[in-house]
């Protein structure tokens, strides 16, 4: 499991990029890295703002909240996000995974 402190912000920029290559929209600036589907595929989100504020949306559920550390899998298909008050699995889609 990879470890990415926010405060690495080059190093997680990097990670995000290959995590959603090919599953859907990625946009990286320097102050947050955004990650959506494309239609017609499941509806989902992932949003890390430089600041630690997180944002995901998922078919069921949504998170608004800070983060502080990125757990990254070893076969890149969970993203564990912690911070001082929440510990969130992102777990890509299985339909997105098909992708690659």
């Amino acid at each position: 499991m990879r470890e990415i402190q926010i405060s690495n912000w080059t190093e997680l920029c990097i990670y995000f990029s290959k995590i959603f290559d090919n599953l859907g929209t990625i946009l990286i600036d320097d102050n947050s890295l955004r990650f959506s589907s494309n239609p017609p595929d499941v509806k989902t989100e992932l949003i890390i703002h430089r600041s630690g504020q997180l944002v995901a949306n998922m078919p069921l559920h949504g998170v608004d909240t800070f983060v502080t550390l990125i757990r990254i899998d070893e076969k890149m298909e969970i993203i564990e996000l912690i911070g001082p008050n929440i510990e969130y699995q992102y777990r890509i889609p299985p339909q997105l995974l098909l992708r690659r």
